[in-house]
């Protein structure tokens, strides 16, 4: 069964970095004719790896809940939606919207994931969260989708029949009606704020119970939301600036050694689990001892890591040094496997 959207249900553009993200401003003041030195107040928030669902609730009751599907008619996942997480069948409270359309994302914990992975025959395994979350919402049978930990968490507004001036007030309503929405959003009239939150964003990425792969920008005023409108299937007022594919962040726990068929000892970094390009990732390579001293990793760190093609990913840099820091770890003098002399060639 299709549902019509009231309102279009738009996808975002990308921006890579701080050049995409000024073009973006730049043609923002341009379309509104404002002066270059103009701030304009904008809202970010992390931008979850799941899938976009539109719930559309009547004086506070919910009505339907369906994708996005070309973003004028999605798919009805109205039975399919009714123990996921976040999502309330009626509003708490008592003054609702006659009508009003909800935007957010489905999604699955980590934890959860691997939970669901591992209790899966090895065919019908998801390759990643975003994977689980979107062949659970859309299962043809509703109580398989029951039995998966999906999760709802609201971003965006689409038709509603009361007017709101900001997000934030948009927000704020979400929280008193019982309905989760990002607590790290921020506000922001500056390029370097927006940049500086991207990379605060980006450390904790691997930190967070859920994949995020961005930052959403988008204005803060409703009324600009309306004066901009849309170009193609993108709203002007909102950009996505992505993290990088092949390329994050995250905490190093624990360095151990692996023994290789020559004899090899190799040190293995073990890390807070990752996404990257749609891999889960917990291990990188630190290639040598020399290596770990050039770069000074130590456990507890925050590193970049970077994967390219198939091969285990490896640690690129440190990006912030732990509190206490642990000394550098040093050679093992004996094999961890057959506790024999260790020599260096």
């Amino acid at each position: 069964k299709k549902i019509e959207h009231k309102s279009a249900m738009l996808s975002l553009a990308n921006a890579f970095n701080k050049k995409d993200l000024s073009d973006f401003i730049e043609r923002l003041k341009k379309f509104l004719n404002l002066e270059e030195k103009t701030n304009i107040s904008f809202i970010g928030e992390p931008k979850i790896d799941g899938l976009s669902l539109n719930l559309l609730y009547e004086n506070g009751k919910l009505k339907t809940a369906s994708t996005r599907g070309d973003g004028k008619i999605g798919e009805d996942v109205s039975n399919n939606i009714i123990n996921v997480i976040g999502i309330p069948k009626q509003l708490n409270g008592w003054e609702h919207p006659k009508e009003i359309e909800i935007r957010g994302e489905i999604f699955l914990n980590k934890k959860d994931f691997i939970k669901l992975n591992s209790n899966l025959q090895e065919k019908h395994k998801f390759s990643n969260p975003r994977n689980a979350a979107a062949g659970s919402l859309r299962q043809l049978d509703p109580n398989i989708t029951k039995t998966r930990p999906l999760r709802f968490i609201a971003h965006g507004l689409g038709y509603t029949e009361k007017k709101y001036m900001t997000v934030n007030e948009f927000y704020s309503e979400l929280k008193l009606w019982g309905i989760p929405n990002s607590n790290l959003t921020n506000t922001f009239n500056s390029i370097d704020s927006m940049m500086d939150y991207y990379h605060v964003i980006e450390k904790k990425r691997s930190s967070l119970k859920y994949d995020i792969d961005g930052v959403v920008f988008k204005i803060h005023s409703y009324d600009l939301h309306d004066r901009l409108g849309f170009v193609g299937k993108n709203p002007r007022w909102a950009i996505a600036l992505k993290f990088s594919a092949e390329k994050t962040s995250t905490k190093i726990i624990d360095i151990d050694f692996q023994v290789g068929r020559t004899g090899a000892i190799t040190p293995v970094g073990r890390l807070e689990e990752v996404n990257i390009g749609g891999v889960l990732v917990s291990n990188a390579t630190l290639h040598n001892f020399d290596e770990i001293a050039k770069k000074d990793i130590r456990i507890g760190d925050i590193v970049q890591i970077q994967r390219a093609g198939d091969v285990i990913p490896q640690v690129i840099k440190v990006i912030e040094k732990a509190k206490n820091r642990n000394n550098i770890i040093s050679p093992p003098k004996f094999c961890p496997v057959c506790n024999g002399n260790v020599s260096k060639e």
